[in-house]
């Protein structure tokens, strides 16, 4: 009898980070140090945040299939953790998703060209697409939601500034109230617990 190990598929998802200074966009971060701002953006991919994010959004901890077997030996860890490194175990199915996106995602910088590559490995090619994905688009959601935070302090700082100089009826206080309503609104769209603008990342 010859044992068959099961198929495995890898999906893999290509992120060039922003490398430009939000205010000063001709002036690219890149030139100052690129390799760590790389790198500080690849940490941030495989983060809590991130990584609970994407087992919340495909409800890996409602089917811990989905994103990987429990073995017996995954249960055989889990008793030794339990009995001898009670710390260091995983109490909940959210817990060993998270964890097990942890282990499994992989995470790759070119130091060249500045990409990151975000891989992941399971049992069907759609699986494995669906939470590469989740993990891409989570990362840039996270970046999208910081910018729109940066704007809408800018425009405040901005509307307390214009209001010292020209109070509070002159066109131009009028105008940059405006701006920080909209930043406002798009922030406050962002943090939709629906879909928080991750199917439309436009900015």
């Amino acid at each position: 009898i010859i044992p068959v190990m099961p198929r495995q598929y890898s999906a893999v998802a290509l992120v060039y980070p922003d490398l430009f200074s939000e205010q000063q966009k001709i002036v690219p971060l890149g030139s100052v140090d690129a390799a760590s701002i790389v790198t500080s953006e690849a940490r941030l991919i495989v983060s809590d945040a991130i990584l609970q994010a994407v087992v919340r959004r495909l409800g890996l901890d409602l089917n811990p299939e989905a994103g990987g077997s429990h073995s017996w030996a995954s249960e055989g860890l889990d008793w030794f953790r339990a009995m001898f490194l009670p710390e260091t175990r995983n109490h909940s199915p959210f817990d060993r998703q998270v964890a097990m996106l942890r282990n499994k995602v992989e995470v790759m910088k070119d130091t060249r060209s500045y990409l990151i590559s975000i891989s992941f490995t399971a049992r069907s090619a759609d699986e494995a697409a669906r939470v590469v994905n989740a993990i891409a688009l989570e990362y840039l959601w996270d970046k999208t939601n910081h910018r729109r935070r940066d704007a809408v302090s800018a425009a405040e700082g901005e509307l307390a500034r214009q209001l010292m100089i020209y109070g509070e009826k002159h066109p131009k206080v009028l105008q940059v109230a405006e701006a920080l309503n909209a930043a406002r609104a798009a922030l406050k769209a962002g943090m939709d617990p629906e879909d928080g603008g991750r199917g439309a990342i436009v900015d």
